[in-house]
């Protein structure tokens, strides 16, 4: 996929080529699992994001507890909510672009711009503490928060200028409070996506996506395309490009 001649990456392509199988990049860029044939936590988590964007954009009833906890939590916290499902497209290289689709874009009380990402989890995320005494959780250190945090070409909610450094996570567990978790933009980690970036386009640019059978393929979501099982045509449909 190309935005403006430039190869097109997003965190889940990066995901599945460094999974340990750069074959799955390709069953994922040529096939979507069926709806009805995605794996309960997964579907899960597509209908508690939806359930979400309803309730924050009045556009259904809130009839999901984790969108009426998230509802709670952005009033009690004073958010203002600026836009929800955001497609974002921004250039990292002149040969690479980055694509993806932030759950939401926020002000803060004290007019601060935040990136949010919506997380649904059977408990809370578990925590470490660092030298100087911070406390961080290794899941918000990922492929996600510098794909969006890198300035877009243009916003049509906020000034790419003043595109936001920090992205935060709202974690949403099955009980307890929700958790708040912070990723700040750093150019270190710009750094490692370019790289990580040019390693997959060069791999498209040849054609090279070496299958690696082994222990991994029980937990591989394309394991029937990928072996042509009979009858795995009724799990997948083909991909259609995004526009």
């Amino acid at each position: 996929m190309t935005k403006n001649g430039r190869f097109t990456v997003s965190k889940s392509a990066l995901e599945k080529f460094f999974s340990g199988c750069a074959f799955r990049y390709k069953l994922y860029r040529e096939w979507n699992m069926k709806d009805d044939k995605l794996p309960p936590a997964l579907k899960n988590g597509i209908e508690v994001h939806q359930a979400i964007e309803d309730a924050l954009t009045g556009t259904g009833s809130i009839t999901r507890e984790e969108a009426k906890r998230v509802v709670n939590w952005v009033e009690k916290n004073e958010y203002t909510i600026l836009g929800t499902e955001v497609r974002h497209w921004a250039p990292l290289t002149n040969e690479i672009a980055l694509f993806g689709i932030i759950d939401a874009i926020a002000e803060t009380p004290s007019g601060e711009v935040v990136l949010i990402d919506w997380k649904t989890a059977s408990s809370q995320w578990t925590a470490s503490r660092t030298a100087d005494g911070k406390l961080v959780t290794i899941n918000a250190q990922s492929w996600q928060g510098p794909i969006y945090l890198t300035r877009p070409e243009s916003s049509d909610i906020i000034a790419p200028s003043a595109w936001p450094t920090r992205m935060q996570y709202i974690v949403i567990p099955k009980s307890g409070a929700i958790g708040v978790w912070d990723y700040e933009a750093s150019e270190a980690d710009t750094q490692q996506l370019i790289s990580a970036c040019n390693l997959l386009k060069h791999a498209a640019d040849i054609g090279s996506f070496p299958k690696n059978k082994g222990w991994q393929c029980g937990r591989c979501d394309f394991k029937r395309v990928c072996w042509e099982s009979p009858g795995w045509e009724k799990f997948y449909e083909e991909r259609k490009p995004k526009k």
